[in-house]
């Protein structure tokens, strides 16, 4: 027997009324998801907004200090002799973050400076579009960070400053040679002059002197020119190193809302990823395809006593005969019994086990109601208490244990072992004293004449049998009843579990009749409870006492 695969919870929902699935889509589907996975959600939230505040309060204050510099051209000469060189500012930024700079910089702040520690707190930036250097400094101290961005901006300037002078150096010394060229011209023509008698040759020497004169003149003014310069424009402070008042990584609320949105994204995500992933059954139409059997009816999750009713001593909200429970899970179990004499109206079936794939889905707490709920609609009906490894309907129905199954079978006095269960046409079979290994009991034959002793004293006869998984007691007993009703839990049962289940009661030969989803919560199924509505609008008559089931 072959199952088709689960489906995600965003794609399944039971029609409203009907067992079949309808795919839920779009904005409905993601809050179902987010609303079946809110605690998941908000987990992440509070550890991210927690684990920031925390982290926040914790670390080391850090003080920033900003300055700007205007990084101007350097120019060469005046007049028309003035040279103007633009800044690259790539370039310049690498210079203000250079060792040689931070060098500076640790002169002026103190011999037991390090440079290179400066350079781990410093950055450099360059506005788009701008020749503007902002140098930041960050310390623990406000004082300290201020004292060292002033540091760097004015090393910074001071090396360029020496740069410019290396420039202007390198551009006058061509100018000195052909100075000091000249210089020995004259010297040569003025000896020449002295010694010649010659008008026309005096007359020639006198004006290449005057040449050479007036071009000596000019470079000693190109010289002038290129001297270095106290006054030398490299740079423009146009804002001061400030003293930071507060530090700058250190704001809660900000942390605090990044936390925030950090967490909703993890939480979100995850909540995704585990409907993607999830296995467990949470809709009437998925335990219907993993189980391959139709369900007879969904029980919804136990709520508190309604408002307003106060619970009398020794109320069980669990059983639908006691007043403080919920009118829906009531009305739940009427609804499977309607669907179980149904399916005993078209077969002579006289015996069904109930059982569950795993532990914990509430198999036992469905044995008793629907009991309950049969005898009350007229049928005489025989519950018997066949999970003898953790026996609790007659605890439920406060009723003794003893004497009772295991009585019954290992002595045979049947009628000495049933009890009255305080609710009429219901009779209790309790599981008795413990046997080492139940399971062959089950399979003996005397097994098999109390079952059909059963049938002729009742109509109907119910067994709280063990679960499928872990234990051989209900397989066992599974072939000698007529039919097997499987409960599974929403949330609980997984999808593959309950498939081994049916699959192992298919192999044994057992007649699986139907399933029934157990603890059902209507909005994690993506949709409303419609029957809300009518139970909102009924209120029992006033004075009424004995609600029937």
């Amino acid at each position: 027997m072959s199952f088709p695969p689960r489906r995600p919870l965003s794609m399944l929902a039971p029609a409203a009324g009907g067992v079949s699935g309808t795919p839920v889509t779009g904005l409905r589907a993601h809050l179902v998801i987010l609303r079946a996975h809110r605690f998941l959600i908000l987990l992440c939230v509070g550890i991210a907004v927690a684990g920031a505040l925390i982290l926040s309060s914790r670390q080391a204050p850090s003080y920033r200090s900003e300055a700007d510099v205007l990084v101007s051209p350097i120019e060469v000469g005046t007049g028309q002799t003035t040279v103007a060189t633009p800044p690259n500012m790539d370039t310049e930024k690498g210079i203000a973050s250079s060792l040689a700079v931070a060098i500076g910089a640790a002169h002026r702040l103190g011999p037991a400076v390090d440079p290179r520690d400066l350079l781990d707190k410093l950055s450099v930036d360059v506005p788009a579009g701008t020749e503007i250097l902002s140098f930041t400094y960050s310390d623990v101290s406000p004082r300290s960070a201020q004292a060292a961005s002033d540091a760097f901006v004015n090393s910074y300037l001071a090396f360029r400053q020496q740069q410019a002078t290396r420039q202007l150096a390198a551009a006058s010394r061509p100018l000195e040679r052909e100075s000091e060229t000249i210089t020995a011209d004259l010297k040569r023509i003025n000896q020449e002059l002295t010694q010649s008698n010659s008008a026309a040759r005096i007359n020639a020497l006198t004006q290449r002197a005057n040449a050479l004169n007036s071009r000596l003149g000019i470079i000693q003014q190109r010289i002038s020119d290129l001297a270095p310069r106290d006054s030398l424009d490299v740079g423009t402070i146009l804002q001061p190193a400030t003293r930071p008042l507060s530090p700058a990584n250190r704001s809660p609320l900000v942390d605090a809302i990044l936390a925030l949105l950090v967490g909703l994204l993890f939480g979100v995500g995850g909540a995704y990823l585990r409907d993607r992933l999830d296995d467990a059954l949470w809709t009437q139409e998925g335990l219907e395809q993993v189980s391959g059997v139709t369900s007879l009816g969904v029980i919804p999750k136990a709520s508190r006593p309604l408002l307003g009713t106060k619970p009398l001593v020794g109320a069980n909200p669990l059983l639908i005969n006691d007043p403080s429970t919920d009118e829906a899970f009531t009305e739940a179990y009427r609804s499977l019994r309607t669907s179980v004499l149904s399916l005993l109206s078209r077969t002579n079936m006289k015996s069904i086990m109930i059982t569950s794939a795993g532990p914990g889905e509430g198999k036992t707490t469905v044995s008793v109601n629907l009991a309950i709920a049969l005898a009350s609609s007229g049928k005489r009906v025989v519950l018997v208490s066949a999970d003898m490894r953790l026996p609790r309907a007659a605890q439920m129905l406060s009723i003794n244990e003893h004497p009772g199954l295991a009585e019954a079978l290992a002595d045979g006095p049947l009628l000495s072992s049933l009890h009255l269960s305080g609710v009429q046409n219901l009779q209790v079979l309790p599981s008795g004293r413990a046997f080492f290994d139940p399971s062959e009991w089950f399979g003996s034959d005397a097994m098999g004449r109390l079952l059909q002793d059963l049938g002729k004293r009742a109509d109907i006869v119910l067994l709280d049998a063990t679960p499928v998984h872990g234990m051989a007691d209900a397989l066992t007993l599974a072939p000698r009843v007529d039919g097997v009703l499987l409960v599974s839990a929403a949330g609980l049962s997984s999808a593959q579990d309950v498939q081994d289940a049916s699959r192992k009661l298919d192999q044994l030969g057992a007649t699986l009749v139907g399933c029934v989803l157990n603890r059902f919560v209507s909005y994690r199924a993506g949709r409303h409870d419609y029957s809300d509505s009518y139970r909102a609008a009924w209120s029992a008559p006033e004075g009424a006492e004995n609600r029937s089931v």
